[in-house]
């Protein structure tokens, strides 16, 4: 039976370099449709596999967290495809490389926040504080917790906010716990940073670099009368609080351009950025250019 596909729940894993899997899971429908490569069984008769009320592990508490769920993102992350909802705070764990006999295994763990919603509400837009990044081959959640409990706007006088870091740590048997890796508040930071190197503002869109993962990547709104003014992406390196670099993303100075009602709209709408490697055949291209 034909089957749409939506973005925001296709994922894509890659093994080495010649295997790969992408699957689409609709956690409240419980249905898993994946297309592997069979390259490794020197078998090119490439299926799509559909299985569907898989069974997804998680506790009696849990439940309705799945009942209610949204994926906001979907990580790759080792042998896993990890289907992430920022708002009932969890992860859905599929092993895409394992052999699929009558069920699929998949799993459920929660992320480690607080403030965890009521079983129907929803609250949307908390990428802006949240997201969960793969760095050096550890899977990690980063929370940005404002003080006066707001995801938008200029934050309240006198108040700051906390950002905190957890690790996922998965024993031999595969169980899975989250550990706290550091906590660090606003207070801190701007200690360390001068106004005009640190404006004292909120960070939001929190990403790890994936290679070097005591950089810490965010974007920074300031704002004139309520309205954004300046959006600048900020590094900063949490083994000294120091920031590492702000960039401009968007400005009033590219308001003259053709684009300006674009420029506006990404200003309003922001979005995080997509941590990825290239693929080596790029790579590749890149050198012969570079030759030519």
């Amino acid at each position: 039976m034909p089957r749409p596909f939506r973005s925001e729940i296709l994922g894509l894993l890659r093994r080495g370099e010649d295997e790969f899997a992408m699957a689409q899971l609709q956690v409240p429908g419980r249905e898993l449709c994946v297309l592997r490569s069979r390259l490794s069984n020197h078998d090119h008769d490439h299926k799509w596999e559909v299985s569907q009320n898989v069974q997804i592990q998680c506790g009696e508490d849990e439940s309705s967290d799945l009942f209610y769920w949204a994926t906001d993102a979907v990580i790759p992350f080792g042998k896993y495809l990890c289907w992430v909802d920022y708002s009932k705070g969890g992860i859905v764990f599929c092993d895409m490389f394992e052999v699929f006999e009558e069920m699929p295994k998949i799993s459920y763990l929660r992320l480690p926040i607080e403030d965890r919603p009521p079983r129907s509400f929803r609250r949307p837009f908390l990428d802006r504080k949240r997201s969960v990044c793969v760095a050096e081959g550890v899977l990690k959640f980063m929370n940005v917790s404002r003080d006066d409990g707001e995801l938008l706007g200029p934050m309240e006088p006198g108040t700051g906010f906390t950002i905190t870091s957890h690790v996922l740590k998965i024993s031999e048997r595969g169980n899975m716990e989250w550990h706290m890796d550091f906590s660090i508040r606003s207070v801190d930071l701007w200690a360390c940073n001068i106004p005009e190197r640190l404006p004292r503002c909120a960070l939001m869109y929190p990403v790890v670099s994936m290679d070097r993962p005591h950089l810490l990547h965010f974007l920074l709104s300031e704002y004139d009368e309520n309205w954004i003014e300046k959006v600048s992406r900020v590094t900063i390196d949490i083994s000294t609080n120091a920031v590492v670099s702000v960039l401009p993303y968007i400005g009033q100075e590219d308001q003259s351009e053709e684009d300006a009602d674009m420029v506006e709209l990404r200003s309003r709408f922001l979005q995080s950025f997509l941590p990825s490697e290239f693929p080596k055949f790029l790579n590749g291209t890149r050198k012969r250019k570079n030759q030519a």
